[in-house]
């Protein structure tokens, strides 16, 4: 066997055994080459390694559970049942993320049609870490419709949905602050948006990216007649051509 193979094998498996994972990837690119790189590293975990990334995951789990005892009072068999359904949850997650591992690898990043087909991949998995394991489709959510009684769901129902009143709420004051900003609007005018806004259906569901302009897709839905009963005619102008600029984002809205 060749020498210089054979202290490669053994010097690998040293540095598998013994070093911590960054000295040794940086050990493996000076021994054997450059490494190949991470897209899903890159793109998913925003250059955190994945043993980081999958705690912050699981952290941002167990607040959910905590955040549902200070609502409703669970018995221990409930919050184990739970607990099981969040890393359900991170481990559906990565089984997803070697599957697109093993779909990026070898990929030449100079390829721009290559690179908009791993964006294709690698977007999903964006956007759920980005909007949280947590959501309707969640294992963690299907236990809780499961283990909860009928007394505890309803007072989780109430929570949820006070929840998304708020939320609501921020994004259209937000929202009547940016038409401010560039109108400008006069007090009532401020106040008659909010109220207006506050009357329309808003969406059950977006990703975190569009949580900064959900409110102009809300306002898109407005009769421009109602404008007409707040806004003078260049406003109203100015209105329009405002949240026509916001359509073309309302992909992943869930009225």
């Amino acid at each position: 066997m060749n020498s210089k193979f054979l202290l490669r094998m053994l010097l690998g498996w040293w540095g598998c055994v013994c070093m911590p994972a960054t000295c040794l990837q940086a050990f493996q690119v000076g021994l054997f080459g450059r490494a190949e790189p991470d897209l899903v590293a890159t793109y998913v975990f925003n250059g955190r390694d994945e043993a980081t990334f999958r705690a912050d995951l699981q952290r941002q789990g167990a607040v959910q559970l905590q955040r549902l005892q200070t609502v409703v009072e669970l018995t221990d068999q409930q919050t184990q049942k739970l607990e099981l359904a969040i890393k359900g949850d991170v481990t559906r997650f990565f089984r997803d993320v070697g599957e697109v591992r093993e779909q990026t690898q070898g990929v030449n990043q100079n390829d721009q049609a290559a690179m908009q087909q791993v964006w294709q991949w690698v977007m999903p998995l964006r956007e759920r870490s980005m909007r949280g394991l947590i959501d309707e489709d969640s294992l963690y959510q299907r236990m809780l419709e499961t283990t909860l009684n009928e007394s505890q769901w309803a007072l989780y129902v109430a929570y949820r949905e006070r929840r998304r009143t708020a939320e609501a709420h921020a994004i259209i004051l937000y929202t009547v602050s940016e038409l401010d900003r560039l109108l400008p609007l006069m007090h009532k005018q401020r106040q008659a948006l909010v109220e207006l806004l506050l009357e329309q259906p808003f969406p059950r569901k977006f990703r975190p990216e569009q949580k900064a302009y959900v409110g102009f897709l809300v306002l898109g839905r407005v009769d421009s007649t109602r404008f007409e009963q707040v806004l003078d005619q260049n406003q109203s102008k100015a209105v329009e051509r405002i949240v026509a600029g916001y359509k073309n984002f309302a992909g992943g809205l869930k009225w």
